[in-house]
């Protein structure tokens, strides 16, 4: 991302923020779609993730969760980059996508009718770094934590349909929907023998140094004896 500052043609000592996304041909149609509606995204992310989603500038991942906790992007499963069937998956309105929001609150009400949408995603005291350091610097996304879902009644209910997910059961649909069962077993598999054998090495590395332990307190205590004996 290359931003740049250039003069309003209107407003005399007033700047407009040019960003330019420069991206690969064959990712044009998902940069487009990912960056269409500005802070969106940002809003969106913080829905998905405690399912174990995450969307970037190449498409829809799932995290593995058993990766995630030591290796966040070796964690990484890519479902699609194919906008209709993110949006379809989500369970938000394809059509209103593709058409400017209104009004900002159009936007917040169009976050919260995803079905991974939650209240205790948004909540502040509980936010993740990178949400408190949105919460500074985007305005539109400190709005949608302070404002719009405490005071938004249909946003604090949750429309009553997130409850019944489960981050084991999106993991499944995410799998089946999109044919990753044999990927993310290759994956975990792959992920596993390498720990073991990291287990191994670094027991086989304990070892050696208990083992070397020892023959120093072997060593140092017959030449504590040998000298003893000579003092004789």
């Amino acid at each position: 991302m290359h931003s740049f500052a250039v003069p309003h043609p209107h407003l005399g000592g007033s700047y407009i923020q040019l960003d330019i996304q420069v991206c690969e041909i064959d990712n044009f149609d998902w940069e487009v779609f990912h960056k269409s509606h500005g802070d969106l995204w940002n809003l969106l992310g913080s829905s998905i993730r405690p399912f174990g989603l995450t969307a970037n500038g190449k498409g829809l991942y799932m995290r593995i969760p058993e990766i995630e906790e030591r290796d966040r992007k070796r964690s990484l499963v890519f479902l699609t980059a194919d906008p209709d069937t993110v949006l379809y998956f989500l369970g938000v309105d394809r059509d209103a996508y593709a058409q400017p929001f209104k009004a900002v609150d159009d936007m917040y009400e169009y976050v919260c009718s995803t079905r991974f949408f939650r209240p205790s995603s948004y909540v502040k005291d509980g936010l993740r770094a990178n949400d408190r350091k949105r919460m500074a610097q985007r305005e539109l996304y400190r709005r949608f934590v302070e404002e719009y879902v405490p005071q938004n009644k249909a946003a604090a209910q949750g429309h009553g349909k997130v409850e019944r997910l489960a981050r084991e059961q999106v993991l499944e649909e995410s799998l089946e929907r999109f044919e990753k069962k044999e990927e993310y077993a290759i994956i975990v598999q792959a992920w596993r023998r390498e720990r073991k054998e990291l287990a191994h090495k670094s027991e086989a590395r304990d070892s050696r140094k208990r083992q070397a332990g020892e023959d120093k307190m072997y060593a140092d205590a017959w030449i504590n004896a040998y000298g003893r004996a000579r003092e004789r």
